[in-house]
């Protein structure tokens, strides 16, 4: 159930008042927005931006007060309920190939080839509409890509392209043909950097040689 369908079917319930705890009112417009969309009998409690924790406490509870709440303060009588502490699920870390490494013995056009389809599938996951065979040079915003789709879109490629730059993908109007291109780019320039002779290369050990054999002189 997403946040907007649980408010509105708590507060369905009768009047209420809404009180947000948080360092910042970050919910304080799609609960208001919520409460008129559906006329329920509901207000809206938050502490001022910027305000400190005692300053936001007494704010909330003064709030809470002049809408007919006494907020009923805790004592050292007070029974208190000791929950278990959630437990941390470890999921092992799946390392992903690099594509430098995954794609180094294929020729340029096919190199490009796997990079445009690996780019369409992870745009294709992200794209609220299935993509069609003209979408390659569409901007990826007009694919359904928001700002944050696109910024995990980068990342994602970044696990297979490190030297990818930061801004690759950010663009609105990036498209699939220009990410491919910007990979491309990158491998092409990790596969010349790993070439012979190149800095960093490995130099091939010289094979040893046996001593020459000459005729043996006899003392």
């Amino acid at each position: 159930m997403d946040f907007y369908a649980a408010l509105a079917e708590a507060l369905h319930a009768g009047p209420a008042l809404v009180v947000e705890v948080s360092p910042r009112p970050v919910l304080s417009a799609p609960i208001t927005q919520t409460i008129a969309r559906h006329g329920l009998p509901a207000a809206l409690a938050t502490a001022p931006a910027g305000a400190d924790a005692h300053t936001a406490l007494l704010h909330l509870a003064a709030t809470a007060y002049t809408r007919g709440h006494t907020p009923a303060w805790p004592t050292p009588r007070t029974p208190h309920t000791r929950l278990p502490l959630p437990r941390w699920h470890h999921q092992p870390r799946q390392e992903v190939p690099d594509l430098a490494d995954d794609l180094a013995d294929l020729a340029a056009e096919e190199r490009r080839a796997r990079l445009a389809g690996l780019v369409r599938a992870m745009v294709a996951e992200a794209a609220p509409l299935p993509l069609r065979p003209g979408d390659d040079t569409t901007p990826l915003e007009r694919l359904g890509l928001g700002s944050h789709d696109r910024v995990l879109l980068r990342a994602r490629l970044a696990q297979r392209a490190p030297a990818l730059p930061a801004h690759a993908g950010t663009d609105p109007a990036t498209t699939i043909t220009d990410l491919t291109d910007q990979l491309d780019r990158v491998l092409a320039a990790a596969a010349a950097g790993r070439g012979p002779g190149s800095p960093g290369a490995a130099e091939p050990h010289p094979k040893p040689t046996a001593p020459p054999q000459g005729p043996s002189t006899a003392r």
